[in-house]
């Protein structure tokens, strides 16, 4: 038998799995979980490369963003189902073999895939690697034993979802109940909200959409609850809307509300990328300079204002080193901080940040809003911004910004702007995941934000 012959009967691509339908997407997966968990590693911007490491297919792509979210979303609940079946938990060196399994678990336990493909793709996934050929037979052992007992693992694991350090924070805050409902938001897959231009047409878009099951919000926002492509639904190519959740649209919602005319308001949009509260401003008529200091995600927003059709000047700056040769009648700051309120679209976070990294941030927010300050016209607003469920990123920053600058006041926010709840005592905004993203109530989850509305002295 010669050489030519041998290598035509091997299986073609040993090395990475591609001979087999649903390998792949199953590979990756383990992939970026382990980065995540074992290197810290971000996922932002890994599934978008996801086509450069192999996955060129459509389908692919989304069975392994679908596969990654949901084993971190329900991470503890997988642990626990993994260590059940083990005689003793797997040691720290076989990290990789308990990314396999994750995934496996989370395909068999949470997302009701098949039994035999999740089963049979994660040990052919573990024999294919050097790290992990060798517990292909556990990984094979387990995969059975969960495909058996199923119902009884499921019954047995944690009531919450959260990262330990997280739940602990919550139930200080929010009180065990709220932080319940909380942990049960933060397990679903989040639908997705489209901000339109004012004066649309809701009942047409309805209409258009109705294909993704769409609910309409407010006269501004209509979601999807279907998932699926976005670039491939209607209008958006004509740039009639944008992706945005609808407690992200409160922030920029706020300042515009305030504005006498913003057709002749000149806004400063501080930390901008990538663009949705941008949008909003522009779209209302606002003159609009966005700042930003990462170059890629400003390509990104300026990307976005193209393909709405929308005129803003965009610059890359550092916020705390910015000096404009004018003030505004109006500062949107919405700053960086540690995410939580995001943890549904971004489950990575509860695993990537801790404890102190709030305080760090805080930190630079206060700098920020100082900074934001000086750049607001007398009798100017100034909206502040968090995508943060910690108290220090949110409700402290003005108390403390408030004693500070006595000349200042809290512009209290009406009632009416946000959905069922989310408006405080003071006046400020404080969304929570289990919510309702709607007036009636009746339309639940939405991410975590803060906003406050300030006026400069006169």
């Amino acid at each position: 038998m010669n050489a030519q012959h041998v290598r035509r009967r091997q299986k073609p691509d040993q090395r990475t799995g591609r001979s087999i339908p649903g390998l792949p997407a199953r590979s990756h997966a383990a992939d970026l979980v382990f980065g995540v968990l074992n290197n810290g590693k971000a996922l932002d911007g890994a599934f978008e490369s996801q086509k450069a490491g192999g996955l060129h297919a459509g389908a692919d792509r989304a069975l392994t963003h679908a596969l990654v979210l949901t084993t971190l979303r329900r991470l503890p609940t997988l642990d626990a189902a993994i260590n059940a079946c083990l005689d003793r938990p797997l040691h720290t060196s076989a990290a990789k073999a308990m990314a396999i399994l994750r995934v496996m678990t989370a395909q068999l336990l949470v997302m009701e895939m098949a039994d035999h493909a999740a089963v049979t793709l994660a040990v052919e996934d573990a024999a294919r690697r050097k790290d992990t050929g060798k517990l292909k037979g556990l990984i094979n052992a387990v995969g059975r034993r969960m495909v058996r007992e199923k119902q009884a693992l499921m019954d047995a694991t944690p009531v919450s979802d959260l990262p330990a350090w997280l739940e602990n924070r919550w139930r200080r805050t929010y009180g065990q109940k709220r932080t319940a409902k909380i942990a049960q938001a933060m397990q679903q897959q989040p639908a997705i909200d489209l901000s339109f231009k004012p004066g649309v047409d809701h009942q047409l878009w309805l209409e258009r959409l109705s294909d993704r099951d769409p609910v309409s919000l407010n006269e501004r926002s209509i979601r999807l609850v279907k998932p699926g492509g976005i670039d491939r639904l209607p209008g958006y190519e004509e740039g009639d809307w944008w992706v945005q959740d609808i407690a992200a649209t409160l922030p920029a919602h706020s300042l515009i509300d305030a504005l006498p005319n913003p057709s002749q308001t000149c806004v400063l949009d501080l930390c901008a990328a990538p663009g949705g509260k941008t949008a909003q401003l522009a779209s209302a008529g606002c003159t609009v300079t966005a700042i930003d200091q990462s170059a890629p995600r400003m390509k990104r927003l300026a990307a976005n204002m193209k393909r709405l059709g929308l005129t803003v000047e965009v610059q890359i700056a550092d916020a705390l080193t910015y000096s404009p040769k004018k003030r505004f009648d109006a500062v949107l700051l919405d700053a960086p901080c540690s995410a939580t309120g995001t943890l549904r679209r971004n489950p990575d976070i509860g695993y990537l940040r801790r404890e102190r990294d709030i305080q760090s941030l805080a930190k630079l927010q206060a700098s920020l809003l100082e900074k934001a300050a000086h750049f607001v016209k007398p009798n100017g607003v100034l909206v502040f911004a968090t995508c943060s469920l910690e108290p220090e990123e949110g409700e402290a920053q003005i108390t403390r910004f408030l004693r500070e600058h006595q000349d200042w006041s809290l512009d209290p926010i009406e009632a009416d702007l946000g959905p069922k709840g989310v408006i405080q005592d003071d006046g400020t905004v404080r969304t929570l995941p289990h919510l309702s993203a709607d007036q009636n109530g009746v339309c639940p989850g939405m991410d975590g934000f803060f906003v406050a509305r300030l006026r400069a002295p006169n």
